[in-house]
């Protein structure tokens, strides 16, 4: 038994000392495939996904750019102009004084006499941002069909926007059933920096549209005459 451990020794010392000048090698060999493995795979298999983010970001930055560059070259004075006008027509909450301004308004250029009105208002949830809050008004005036349809054709040119569902004549007087429509300004974030564009030639348009709409004014708007069955505090709508 001793002489086999001898001689196993005496034959690991003759093959170290014949391949000695191969350990080295070997060895450097055996590190580097360990550091490819270790370091350089997982850079390779994530390549795609570090891209795509590279991808994200140039985007972002595109659009902070084109956003630069529509604010310096931004008339402040057109824009608060075109935001006046926007928020006329549909206004950020509830346009109580607005509508009965409004009225007023088409009943005067529709020379019509207004007898009563009732509301009611129609909320929607934030669960659907998509969508319009409104005041539904049932307009009460003196005068037959034809009055009624003039002074809709006013309505439809006067601030803030409305929507007639429905027209009722009898004993010599119409009631017309109006929608007025208002919508809160969205909640902004950081990340909306990169959101501002310019308006589109249809935005433009709309807005060139309602701004030859008619102009209300607040005199005299608590002249007209709440309808005694309407629902709530008719003098108090808030």
């Amino acid at each position: 038994m001793k002489l086999t451990t001898e001689f196993n020794k005496k034959e690991l010392n003759s093959i170290y000392f014949e391949k000695r000048e191969y350990l080295l090698p070997v060895f450097a060999i055996f590190v580097s495939f360990f550091l490819f493995f270790i370091f350089i795979v997982p850079q390779i298999l994530s390549f795609p996904q570090r891209k795509g983010e590279i991808d994200v970001e140039n985007a972002k930055l595109s659009k902070i750019k084109e956003t630069e560059k529509i604010l310096s070259s931004a008339n402040k004075s057109l824009i608060e102009s075109q935001f006046k006008i926007a928020s006329k027509a549909l206004p950020p909450a509830k346009p109580f004084e607005e509508v009965l301004s409004g009225i007023t308004t088409a009943a005067t250029l529709s020379n019509s006499q207004i007898d009563s009105y009732q509301f009611e208002e129609q909320e929607i949830l934030q669960a659907e941002p998509s969508k319009f809050s409104s005041l539904i008004f049932q307009v009460t005036i003196i005068g037959g069909i034809e009055q009624a349809i003039e002074f809709v054709s006013q309505i439809n040119k006067t601030y803030p926007i409305a929507e007639v569902n429905k027209i009722t004549s009898s004993f010599g007087t119409s009631t017309i059933s109006i929608v007025f429509y208002y919508k809160a300004f969205p909640s902004i974030d950081s990340e909306d920096r990169t959101q501002i564009r310019s308006l589109s030639a249809e935005e433009k348009s709309a807005l060139d549209q309602i701004s030859k709409w008619n102009e209300t004014t607040t005199e005299d708007v608590f002249e007209l005459q709440p309808d005694a069955s309407a629902s709530g505090d008719t003098s108090s709508p808030f």
